[in-house]
């Protein structure tokens, strides 16, 4: 993906703020507090999450994304809620498609943020960036069919179902299993084409109170 790299996205509607920057090492230290809060909930479906996780290994992997930016890697975000900023969670665009013009939506909350509408909005925002300034034809998101939590953020930003794609993810070993890991067989691919943005009730909302500051 080469699009351009944007300084921040905000959300603000005068109740809710929400803040998406680049993910940065200088962020090491909240990414690992918010990994380390929802260890289980992450396990269940994150095979990354049984890994150790410190400031140093968390601070060299920024390192690595940020460059990587630059030369066509995934994009990712850490989202930052309220005036306060509380790093809450993190969204990525990643190149799992066919089409250069499309991009995958991948997401997660930390624990203690769960339940507010942040994965909601944050994707939604995501989406409207893939539109309206990075020129997209098509947003995909998948999510694990034992994963209920993201069923539902697909379901509200209005993603239409494709298929059930057997075996997609890692089933993992029986150490995984007896650590929590909970991912079944079955992942539900969808998508929201160009097309289909009229039909999004939320868009408009969105659009209006979202401010994209793209790097020159």
């Amino acid at each position: 993906m080469h699009f351009p790299l944007p300084n921040q996205l905000v959300y603000d509607d005068g109740h809710r703020r929400l803040t998406l920057r680049p993910a940065r090492a200088i962020d090491a230290g909240a990414l690992v507090e918010a990994i380390h809060e929802s260890h289980d909930n992450l396990r269940a479906f994150m095979p990354w999450a049984h890994l150790e996780h410190t400031e140093a290994s968390q601070t060299e992997r920024l390192v690595a994304l940020e460059a990587g930016y630059h030369e066509g890697g995934d994009l990712v975000f850490h989202a930052f809620a309220g005036g306060a900023e509380r790093f809450v969670g993190c969204f990525g665009f990643h190149d799992r498609t066919l089409n250069s013009r499309a991009v995958e939506i991948g997401f997660w909350v930390r624990t203690g943020a769960a339940g507010q509408g942040l994965a909601t909005l944050g994707t939604q925002m995501l989406v409207v960036l893939a539109y309206d300034h990075y020129g997209c034809e098509r947003v995909q998101c998948a999510y694990n069919e034992a994963n209920t939590a993201s069923r539902r953020v697909n379901e509200k930003v209005g993603f239409i179902c494709e298929g059930r794609l057997r075996y997609f993810e890692l089933q993992g070993d029986n150490t995984l299993r007896e650590h929590g890991y909970r991912v079944g067989p079955v992942t539900v691919m969808n998508a929201i084409a160009r097309s289909d943005l009229a039909g999004l009730e939320w868009l408009d909302q969105v659009r209006k109170r979202l401010t994209v500051d793209l790097a020159p």
